[in-house]
């Protein structure tokens, strides 16, 4: 027995009624993160009480600077300067707005008396935490604590406002804020895209709203979903590159290198997928051995054997989770391949490697978004790995259009597309 369906009740609340609510919430479901939270039931239901009843309050009332635009983007992480950094740049350089950051990481005051309107969502908000405590179900409700902080804070400067770009849509307190601006506030609000394809968690799309793609990629992802009927925009802009900050001045030069192979670090990460802080679980090793780890393992010694054989240079780009795990003294596991010649390591702190976009002839990664950014930026010769079983891939095949021939199933065909590219040069 399940008690009361919260989740419904917060889902048409939110959505302002039953329109198109059964794909919000297939688009709330595929947006699995935050994934980290609570997993007792008690636990969950008392942290959510406490955010609503008592953080968003808190969040109101802090000493906080006014907004210095009418124009902000909202996304997590914008406590960050530098990730704050990277989105002004973004609206500036491809709209011409200057912008300011709002959310619950990066708290405005408003300039006059609030409307009294936020009040009424922080009272359902406590009333839906309070509900909670009546839903038996296995279900989880402690991330709504920082979307009800995000949705107060846009209602509280709802006045000053007359644009929003959310970006982060993977994020689904993010797609949960999204659907509480169109629905309930003035202001116009577009949905920006990640540089990576929709299929994984963005395929969904239930609101009427302007939305901005950042990669070539994503046109034809869009065009596949709209036909199917489940991603639905007002209209679709093109804004090449998320991370332009990083890649507006770059030229196109001569490759230094045959191949590059951009790594995502997949052998320090939980399942292969999510970031870990603790360092020393992952000096031992503790999740090297998820199946993207023996994947990303099996490509990269494929294409050193291949690299070797052919009198080729290989180029490894580590990821900035790896860069920064190298400052701790912990060395990635395809440290041993390098010889400093055939097969060489890219050096260098936290450095991303986005400046690195035109060095490689060839690139290739398990799952990296440069690929795909590459592939914007009209560098073909770039290839990702297909596993077998669909869930554990990023992408679908059939939403790629013309890209799926950037996909390979295993070793043997991606050495082919690899060989092939690099005699056609």
């Amino acid at each position: 027995m399940a008690g009361v369906d919260l989740e419904r009740l917060v889902y048409r609340a939110v959505n302002g009624g039953d329109e198109r609510l059964e794909l919000m919430g297939e688009a709330l479901r595929v947006r699995a993160l935050p994934a980290a939270g609570p997993r007792r039931w008690w636990r969950d239901r008392l942290r959510f009480l406490g955010s609503a009843a008592i953080t968003t309050v808190r969040a109101a009332r802090a000493d906080a600077p006014c907004l210095t635009e009418a124009t902000v983007a909202s996304f997590p992480g914008s406590d960050d300067a530098e990730t704050r950094h990277v989105r002004t740049f973004f609206l500036a350089h491809h709209f011409g707005v200057a912008s300011d950051c709002l959310g619950r990481q990066s708290r405005r005051r408003p300039r006059r008396r609030p409307a009294a309107g936020w009040w009424l969502w922080w009272l359902r908000g406590v009333g839906w935490a309070l509900l909670g405590l009546a839903d038996w179900s296995e279900r989880r409700y402690a991330w709504l604590g920082g979307a009800l902080v995000d949705m107060q804070l846009f209602k509280r400067l709802e006045g000053e406002l007359e644009q929003v770009y959310v970006f982060a849509l993977y994020d689904r307190r993010q797609y949960l804020l999204l659907t509480f601006l169109a629905r309930h506030t003035r202001p116009a609000v577009t949905a920006v895209y990640q540089n990576i394809p929709l299929a994984r968690n963005c395929r969904h799309l239930h609101l009427a709203v302007p939305v901005v793609l950042t990669s070539r990629v994503n046109l034809c992802e869009a065009d596949y979903y709209r036909a199917q009927g489940s991603f639905l925009p007002s209209r679709v802009t093109y804004a090449s590159q998320e991370f332009a900050l990083d890649t507006h001045d770059l030229r196109p030069h001569e490759p230094l290198y045959d191949i590059g192979y951009y790594s995502s670090g997949e052998w320090a990460r939980r399942e292969g997928l999510y970031q870990v802080s603790d360092v020393a679980r992952v000096r031992r090793g503790e999740f090297a051995a998820n199946p993207y780890a023996r994947a990303a393992a099996d490509q990269l010694a494929a294409l050193a054997a291949y690299a070797r054989r052919e009198h080729r240079t290989l180029r490894i780009y580590p990821h900035p989770l790896e860069r920064r795990l190298a400052s701790s003294g912990v060395e990635p596991p395809y440290a041993a391949l390098a010889d400093g010649v055939t097969i060489t390591i890219d050096g260098g702190g936290d450095a991303t490697s986005r400046r690195t976009m035109y060095e490689p002839r060839v690139a290739v990664s398990l799952q990296s978004s440069f690929i795909w950014e590459r592939l914007d930026l009209g560098l073909d010769d770039s290839f990702l790995h297909e596993f077998a079983d669909p869930a554990m891939n990023v992408f679908e095949r059939a939403a790629l259009g013309p890209y799926a021939e950037n996909v390979c199933r295993g070793s043997d065909e991606l050495l082919a597309k690899v060989d092939a590219a690099l005699r056609r040069r």
